[in-house]
């Protein structure tokens, strides 16, 4: 026989649509990773608009790196709301010294279905966790050498690449007579974001700055080392590969096996310098060039990628350094 108040008990049950999630302090989404430390204790508190949830438990879903999570109260056990506002709450535990991605599922059987949050356990140093990447090379302990009105594509390489979907902020911590509004990027600075950053400084500035690398609600930073800003040089020389000039910043796409002729060429009139040529990041089946150590402007460089199957695919950047004038890097493109 048919319950005829069944429909109107339906009606009347909570659902988590009236449920506000609290971590550390911070209202917090469920479908969004969300940020557990590691070196702390992490407060949940969970606060429903209107009553009819009378206990709620805490369980641990998908860990698929077996990180040991733990609660107080403890995982599994009944948790009645509290006295003053009526709220959820937990302590949240993990190890020190791991991270990694876990689900937290709060249950009860006074709704249908868990509510599961998205967590990533994380060190408060971001610097554990990841490495900033200047054009995909990582950025120096010294620092980097950025040049005013260039673009650099930033990106970070996470030691766990399940991680890898944690939003992150960029932003520019400048010295005197640099400011936050010198520099551009897209994202904007300060916009979380999966994807690389295209990050520009404007045109005629110089100085120093640190960037700085943090989670979206700043639970986790990093600070790099103090980085150069170069102003644009009123002159500057012309790329020459294999016989013919290449525009700056142009990717320029090498045959394999054979020495390949590279110049840099001063217009009439500039200042006379010495430039050194460098590997940034090498071909991944192998390369070299000729000669080595500083030369003077004008000397024709001599570049030899191997011909072999890993070299098939793949880019390799290369750097030259000048005396007096900014420093330029190379991209090299194999798939062709």
């Amino acid at each position: 026989m048919t319950n005829p108040y069944s429909s109107a008990v339906a009606t009347t049950l909570p659902d988590w649509s009236q449920a506000k999630f609290f971590l550390n302090g911070l209202e917090i989404k469920t479908d969004k990773r969300n940020i557990l430390l590691r070196e702390q204790e992490n407060k949940l508190s969970i606060k429903f608009e209107s009553g009819g949830v009378k206990t709620l438990r805490l369980g641990v879903g998908d860990n698929n790196e077996n990180l040991n999570v733990e609660s107080d109260p403890p995982l599994g056990h009944h948790v009645y709301p509290d006295d003053g506002d009526g709220s959820f709450n937990w302590t949240i535990q993990t190890e020190n010294n791991r991270s990694g991605v876990v689900q937290l599922v709060l249950y009860t059987t006074d709704m249908a279905l868990p509510a599961v949050i998205d967590s990533v356990v994380i060190s408060s140093n971001l610097g554990n966790e990841l490495m900033v990447l200047v054009r995909d090379v990582a950025l120096p302990p010294g620092g980097a050498t950025f040049n005013a009105g260039e673009t650099y594509p930033i990106t970070v390489s996470w030691n766990d690449s399940a991680m890898a979907g944690t939003p992150l902020k960029l932003n520019v911590v400048p010295d005197a007579g640099l400011a936050p509004s010198d520099f551009n990027s897209v994202p904007p600075l300060g916009q979380p974001t999966t994807d690389e950053w295209r990050f520009t400084a404007a045109s005629g500035k110089q100085g120093t700055f640190n960037l700085k690398a943090s989670t979206e609600s700043n639970e986790s930073e990093l600070i790099t080392a103090k980085n150069q800003l170069k102003s644009n040089a009123p002159a500057t020389v012309t790329v020459w590969f294999m016989g013919v000039e290449r525009q700056p910043g142009a990717t320029l796409y090498p045959p394999l096996g054979r020495w390949l002729e590279l110049e840099f060429r001063r217009p009439q009139g500039a200042p006379v310098t010495k430039h050194t040529l460098s590997i940034l990041k090498g071909a991944p089946g192998g390369m070299r060039f000729t000669p080595a150590g500083t030369q003077d402007l004008g000397t024709v460089w001599k570049i030899f990628v191997n011909d072999n199957a890993a070299n098939q695919g793949g880019t390799f950047t290369m750097s030259v350094t000048f005396e007096k004038y900014a420093t330029r890097t190379l991209n090299f493109n194999l798939d062709f």
